[in-house]
């Protein structure tokens, strides 16, 4: 299989983002409001799936904490603060990927993404007892170890997909980019295991399992040619799954890439493209596979959301997204026209977003003593009709 045949467009659109000066087309009452406070350094922020209302998220540090009705409870559902390296990486390492197994009432089965002090990318599989808020320190095991960290562009991300496979964003590790395009190694990419049971096995229908270009591909391949994939989402409705890929080049360009439901083995360029840029190297087509590119004027480092299936009407549709230096949150159409709209400035930066079992969408910050911020609007909720989030 060539891997040239693999640099398709993910969709159609294409389209830059540009400043606007939309934030008068919101309507007022609609704001990021507080939900929970005094978590340490939250970067993933995930549900269970259990109809139980509980958010979780994963501080870097190494804690998963329990959100109830907008408390922080004082026991984490996950200490494992001993493994994890936050002191060699330039704070780019640490517990970074948090995600709920789609069978999680039944299996109870919760997954986390963390650096070791090699600075590898470490998956694990925690139980967490039917009915508590504490998981079994004793059922831990090892579902995947990724080496060749640097300890930057870590991707991090830990997402289940419509089809029940585990999928896993892997940074290129700061090598050059060269990884990303190299397909016997995992940096630079989107992997996609089936982790039922352990250990892992690679599903038959991921695009270079048993029909590899090249002796040593790696069959978890599932898409190629990223930098530092740091957050990714699926669109809860359709199956899209978007990724956001803090940019290169000097830091002149972020992308959002998005690839419709199914589509495997997609080039998505880096390191031979930086958004419009070519940078590096040259590839078998003039058109590199993303839907936005933002400048560096907009911020410094994109932050992936959700395509939003909640119930405000007028952003259901729209996909939201962030900025870490910049803490603003953008929303935008999916269409090829669709205009960028800023929502919203924090006066923290932006680590992470996330989704409840409602499609309400949420969002935290990077602070010692920080908040879970969720989207917001009174009439929503005064009218009754979504009384919580």
């Amino acid at each position: 299989m060539n891997p040239a045949l693999h640099l398709v467009l993910a969709i159609a659109s294409l389209f830059a983002f540009t400043a606007t000066s939309a934030d008068a087309a919101i309507p007022p009452d609609f704001s990021l409001q507080t939900y929970a406070t005094g978590l340490d350094r939250p970067v993933a922020l995930a549900a269970a799936g259990d109809g139980s209302g509980r958010l979780f998220a994963a501080e870097i540090g190494g804690r998963v904490r329990v959100i109830r009705d907008g408390t922080v409870l004082p026991a984490p559902l996950l200490d494992i603060s001993a493994l994890v390296n936050t002191s060699s990486c330039g704070g780019e390492c640490g517990l970074l990927g948090l995600a709920f197994a789609p069978d999680f009432p039944s299996s109870g089965h919760v997954f986390t993404l963390h650096n070791d002090s090699q600075r590898n990318n470490v998956i694990l599989r925690h139980n967490i007892p039917a009915g508590s808020d504490v998981a079994d320190p004793a059922s831990r095991a090892v579902v995947m170890t990724i080496g060749g960290g640097s300890g930057q562009h870590n991707g991090g991300d830990l997402k289940f997909g419509p089809d029940g496979m585990l999928y896993v964003s892997v940074g290129d590790a700061a090598g050059g980019g060269a990884p990303a395009q190299d397909l016997s190694s995992l940096r630079g990419k989107i992997l996609r295991v089936d982790v039922r049971s352990l250990p892992y096995v690679v599903p038959a229908d991921n695009p270079f399992a048993g029909d590899s270009p090249a002796a040593g591909t790696r069959d978890e391949i599932w898409h190629y040619g990223l930098r530092n994939p740091w957050r990714m989402s699926f669109d809860r409705r359709n199956g899209e799954l978007w990724i956001a890929d803090v940019g290169g080049n000097g830091g002149a360009y972020e992308e959002i890439n998005r690839a419709a439901p199914g589509a495997a083995g997609l080039n998505f360029g880096w390191y031979c493209y930086s958004g419009t840029q070519q940078v590096n190297c040259s590839l078998p087509s003039q058109t590199v596979p993303f839907v936005a590119v933002q400048t560096a004027t907009l911020g410094c480092a994109i932050v992936g959301g959700f395509v939003f299936r909640g119930p405000v009407a007028m952003l259901r549709g729209t996909y939201l997204y962030g900025d870490y230096c910049s803490a603003r949150v953008w929303a935008t159409g999916t269409g090829a026209t669709a205009t960028p709209q800023s929502l919203f400035a924090n006066n923290r930066p932006l680590t992470t977003f996330g989704e409840d079992e409602a499609g309400w969408v949420y969002v935290a910050e990077q602070a010692t003593n920080a908040r879970v911020l969720r989207l917001y609007s009174e009439h929503i909720f005064a009218d009754g009709l979504q009384s919580t989030p």
